[in-house]
C-alpha cells in the first residue's frame, strides 16, 4: 500500500519555470541488496520503480542517504566495491556518506568516490587546507528548472576526522554558506543529509531555501514538515520501504508529495535485468568469500561448558552457530564463564579499536551465537557467529561507569543473559555480597580500576546504546566494521593460513601450526566465586 503524505514547502520563483520531479530515495540500506517478499525491497526493486516511473513520463532522481557502502559483511567483503558497482549499475544521482560508510577510513571511501559514476555529496568534511574532501553539491537541469542538492554528514566523528587530519564543521552552518554560493542558480533545493541528531535535521529545514531534507539514521521510515512548511522524510532502514518525493515546481511554489512504497507495492515491479544480473553477482561472489578460510584458531574449552541457561530462540538473528558451522535456530546457550571463542571475540575487538587507544573491550555474552571449532576456520563459520548488523564502537567511559556496567551485567545472577566476556580487564565476581558490590580486584593493565579515569572501551553499538553511549556527545567516538569482520581479520592476522584461499580438507588443516588463540596466556580473566 501507498502511504501519501501531502506536504507544502513554498518558494518564490522566477516566471516560466515548471516542472515535476520525482526523487527516489534510499537510506541505511544495510547490505540488504536482495528482495526479500514482504520484507525487503532490495536494489532491484528500488531499480525497477525507478524504471516504472521514468518509463511513465516522469523525471527520476535516485538518492542514496548514507550507510549504503558499510554495515553489513557483504558490504565489507571488498571494502565497498561490490556495492558501489552495484548502485553505479543503477544509475544513482548523488549519495552522501554516513558513519558505516566511513568505516574503511577518508582515504579508501575517497578512493571509491574516483569509482563512482555519481557524486559524494560531504560539504561539512574539509582537509587541512580548507578544501573539500567530496563534492559540495549537485545542480541538475530538468525542465529548465535547476535542482540542487546540498550533502552534509556527522558520520565522520571529531575523533576519526582528526586521525585524518580532517575537519567537520557544523551541517547548519556548512548548508547557509553553500546556498549563498547557490544563490541565484537554483530553483529547489534538496539537503541529502546523516546527521544523527533530530535537532540537526530541524535545523536544517529552517534554513530559508531549502525544500526537502531528505535523511538517513532513523529506526522507521517517516515523512512530516517543519514549522516553515520544509518537508523531512526518511525511508528508514534496509529497503522495509522505498521512499519517493514528488516535487512539483511552478511560477510560485514547490509543493512536496512524500510517498512510501511498502512491500505490496513494489512486490509486483519486474527487476531491470542489468540489476537482477548485478545483484545476482554481488551474491555470487559473497558466498565464495563465506568459503574462503580465515586462518586456524586454538579456542581454550576449560570454561566453555560452563553454561548457565538454555533458551528457546527462531530468529536468524540469534541462530546458534555449532561447530560446524551449521545453525540451530531452536537452541541458544549462554555462559556465566569466559569461553574461548568470549575472549578470542573481545581480543579481536580490542586490537582493532587500538588506534582510538582502547584499553578495554566488553561484549555482550548473549551476541556470540555458538562457538568454532579449533583448527581452520571459513569466513562464512565466523560470520554465522553474529549479527550481521552488530558492529564495533568505541566509547570514553569513567572507571566508575565501567565498573557499574559490569555490576550490572550480573544482576540477574545466576541466569546469565547480561554477562560479558571481556579483554583488557580481569576481576574477581563475589556471589555472596549484595547486588551492585559483587565485583573485586578488577584491574586494567596490572593497575586497579580507578573511577575517577576515562577509559577508551571498545563495545558493540548496541551495548553502547544500552548504556547511553549513542552519539559523539554522549561519548561515542569511533566506528568500526562488523563484528564478523573484526573477527575474521584478526584471525587472518594472527594465523599462518594463506589469505583468500579455499577452505582446505581437514588433513591440510592439521599441518597449521599457527593460531589465532582464544585463550588467556597464564591466568583467567573474570573468576567466578560461588
Amino acid at each position: 500500500m501507498i502511504i501519501l503524505v501531502a506536504l507544502i514547502a513554498h518558494t518564490i520563483l522566477r516566471p516560466d519555470r515548471n516542472a515535476t520531479l520525482r526523487i527516489i530515495y534510499t537510506s541505511d540500506m544495510q547490505g540488504q541488496i536482495t528482495y526479500s517478499d514482504g520484507q525487503y525491497a532490495g536494489y532491484e526493486k528500488v531499480a525497477a520503480l525507478s524504471h516504472k516511473l521514468s518509463s511513465e513520463g516522469d523525471h527520476v532522481l535516485l538518492l542514496d542517504a548514507g550507510n549504503c557502502l558499510g554495515d553489513s559483511v557483504i558490504a565489507e567483503m571488498d571494502n565497498g566495491q561490490s556495492i558501489l558497482s552495484l548502485m553505479n549499475t543503477m544509475q544513482y544521482d548523488a549519495m552522501v556518506p554516513g558513519p558505516m560508510d566511513f568505516v574503511y577510513g577518508a582515504d579508501t571511501l575517497s578512493s571509491l568516490r574516483s569509482k563512482a559514476s555519481f557524486p559524494f555529496l560531504a560539504a561539512n568534511i574539509t582537509k587541512a587546507d580548507g578544501s573539500t574532501v567530496f563534492e559540495n553539491y549537485k545542480i541538475l537541469n530538468i525542465n529548465s528548472v535547476r535542482i540542487g542538492v546540498i550533502g552534509v554528514t556527522t558520520g565522520l566523528s571529531q575523533t576519526q576526522a582528526q586521525k585524518s587530519s580532517l575537519t567537520v564543521a557544523d551541517p547548519v552552518e556548512t548548508v547557509k554558506n553553500v546556498l549563498g554560493q547557490m544563490s541565484g542558480k537554483t530553483d529547489a533545493v534538496i539537503v541529502l543529509t546523516y546527521t544523527g541528531s533530530e535537532d540537526i535535521t530541524n535545523a536544517l529545514a529552517a534554513i530559508d531555501g531549502v525544500s526537502i531534507v531528505i535523511e538517513s539514521g532513523a529506526s522507521e521510515a517517516f515523512a512530516n514538515t517543519a514549522d516553515n512548511g520544509t518537508v523531512i522524510t526518511s525511508a528508514g532502514t534496509k529497503g522495509n520501504v522505498i521512499g519517493v518525493a514528488s516535487l512539483d515546481i511552478n511560477r510560485s511554489d514547490v509543493s512536496v508529495d512524500s510517498q512510501f512504497y511498502t512491500s505490496s507495492d513494489y512486490s509486483s515491479l519486474s527487476a531491470e535485468q542489468s540489476v537482477a544480473d548485478a545483484v545476482a553477482s554481488v551474491v555470487r561472489s559473497a558466498d565464495t568469500n563465506a568459503s574462503e578460510h580465515a586462518g586456524s584458531i586454538t579456542l581454550s574449552t576449560d570454561t566453555a561448558t560452563d553454561t548457565a541457561e538454555t533458551e528457546s530462540d527462531t530468529s536468524d538473528e540469534t541462530a546458534d552457530t555449532l561447530e560446524d558451522g551449521s545453525a540451530d535456530s531452536d537452541v541458544r546457550t549462554y555462559h556465566l564463564a569466559e569461553t574461548g571463542i568470549g575472549n578470542l571475540t573481545a581480543d579481536a575487538m580490542l586490537d582493532a579499536a587500538a588506534s582510538d587507544g582502547a584499553v578495554v573491550a566488553l561484549m555482550p555474552d548473549q551476541s556470540i551465537s555458538g562457538t568454532l571449532a579449533n583448527g581452520i576456520v571459513s569466513k562464512g563459520q565466523v560470520q554465522n557467529l553474529f549479527d550481521d548488523q552488530l558492529y564495533l564502537v568505541t566509547c570514553k567511559m569513567t572507571g566508575g561507569d565501567l565498573r557499574t556496567a559490569l555490576e550490572n551485567s550480573f544482576n540477574n545472577y545466576p541466569n546469565a543473559d547480561g554477562f560479558l566476556q571481556v579483554s583488557g580487564i580481569s576481576y574477581t565476581f563475589n556471589a555472596s555480597t549484595a547486588i551492585g558490590s559483587r565485583l573485586s580486584d578488577i584491574m586494567i593493565d596490572g593497575h586497579k580500576l580507578d573511577d575517577a579515569r576515562t577509559y577508551i572501551v571498545a563495545t558493540t553499538n548496541i551495548l553502547a546504546d544500552t548504556l547511553g553511549y549513542r552519539s559523539e556527545a554522549t561519548g561515542r567516538i569511533g566506528t568500526y566494521r562488523t563484528i564478523a569482520s573484526v573477527v575474521t581479520d584478526y584471525i587472518q592476522k594472527n594465523s599462518s593460513a594463506t589469505s583468500g584461499s579455499a577452505l582446505p580438507s581437514e588433513t591440510e588443516s592439521d599441518t597449521e601450526d599457527t593460531t589465532a588463540s582464544g585463550e588467556t596466556a597464564d591466568t583467567s580473566r573474570i573468576q567466578i566465586n560461588e
